[in-house]
């Protein structure tokens, strides 16, 4: 049997020769386009950092300049605050030296509720006599017999209030020793305070003249067959003006 020879095979072999190069190009093509990617890469990751550090470093610039304004703005909240505590502190002491050589009493200082500070002695006695006195002495008693009634008061029965001495007194509170006790002694004052009671007396004579004229009245009219005890209503008088009471019936006591 005649075997059968093989074709040359030229063309197939020249045909992968061209597929070789032809890969061999897109190799070198492709490791040159990896190379300019990665320089792009390489550019962009360089132009991107040098844009987070531009605006992490204005970003930390304004943070700065916010904490300097924050600080500055606080400086000159303290000074400010200081200078008008001091301003206050200097114009409360000016305040107390001048009302040292003054004739003013001393802020502070009352007639029990009634404020006389800040007054001179002359309106300090004015002010006594009419917002502490002058109710006082208008407090009334009623004297009743029978069907009679009568109201007096503290002031018709002699009752009266030494106001004069009480502001004398308040005037000398606080005047004696250095200056700078004195200032130290009438700031403390203010919040401290001082509080006198006027010396309360009862002036006999004008008592009985006054319960000698309701005699006249009730002896032989409203009183019969006897006369009202004017010694014994003094006594009852007494005592309860003493003891600053008032708005009391009293029953006029007659003679046995």
């Amino acid at each position: 049997m005649r075997s059968r020879s093989k074709e040359p095979k030229h063309s197939s072999d020249k045909s992968k020769a061209i597929n070789t190069e032809a890969v061999t190009a897109g190799i070198k093509n492709t490791g040159k386009k990896l190379k300019e990617d990665i320089s792009l890469i390489k550019n962009s990751t360089g132009k991107m950092g040098k844009d987070i550090s531009a605006k992490t470093s204005g970003i930390n610039r304004g943070y700065i300049f916010l904490g300097i304004g924050v600080l500055f703005f606080l400086c000159t909240a303290v000074f400010s605050i200081n200078f008008a505590v001091n301003s206050k502190m200097n114009t409360a002491f000016d305040r107390y030296y001048e009302a040292l050589d003054s004739d003013l009493i001393y802020n502070g200082i009352y007639l029990e509720e009634v404020n006389i500070g800040g007054l001179t002695k002359e309106q300090a006695v004015r002010k006594g006599n009419n917002d502490y006195a002058g109710a006082r002495l208008e407090r009334e008693f009623t004297l009743v017999y029978g069907n009679y009634s009568k109201n007096v008061t503290y002031d018709d029965l002699g009752g009266s209030y030494d106001i004069e001495s009480s502001v004398n007194e308040a005037y000398k509170i606080g005047r004696s020793g250095s200056k700078s006790a004195r200032v130290e002694f009438a700031q403390n004052l203010e919040d401290t305070r001082e509080y006198l009671v006027p010396n309360f007396t009862i002036d006999d004579d004008k008592m009985r003249t006054t319960l000698e004229e309701i005699a006249s009245e009730v002896n032989g009219s409203v009183i019969s067959n006897s006369e009202m005890d004017v010694d014994r209503l003094m006594e009852i008088f007494e005592k309860y003006m003493l003891t600053n009471q008032s708005n009391i019936d009293i029953y006029i006591p007659v003679k046995s």
